[in-house]
């Protein structure tokens, strides 16, 4: 969802005279941010249930601030493009997910790993 609404809507286009982009959201956006906290909410208690065998502190910190920071723009409307311009980096989570699922049922050296 963020790499369609950062480089194909047109909420944050240029051409969009709908005020600053900083300030530019939608039903849509407000959404996918929401699904987003959703995600980091979960996700983090999985850590902490788990801990320290999913992640340490870091990772503890890493979804408290982003936690933080996603719904923060999910509440005020404000910044949401960069919200997702920086939640694209979250597209590698699937894969890193599955190595570590393959890892720990001992397929480390086939060729799905």
């Amino acid at each position: 969802m963020s790499l369609y609404l950062v480089f194909w809507s047109n909420l944050y286009s240029d051409n969009q005279y709908a005020g600053l982009v900083t300030f530019r959201s939608s039903a849509l956006s407000t959404f996918s941010l929401g699904a987003s906290v959703g995600y980091f909410l979960a996700d983090l208690g999985m850590i902490i249930w788990f801990y320290p065998s999913l992640g340490g502190m870091e990772y503890v910190l890493h979804h408290l601030l982003s936690l933080i920071a996603v719904a923060y723009s999910m509440l005020t409307g404000e910044g949401q493009l960069y919200t997702f311009m920086v939640l694209i980096s979250e597209t590698t989570t699937p894969g890193i997910n599955l190595r570590w699922y393959l890892d720990t049922v001992g397929m480390k050296r086939t060729r799905a790993y």
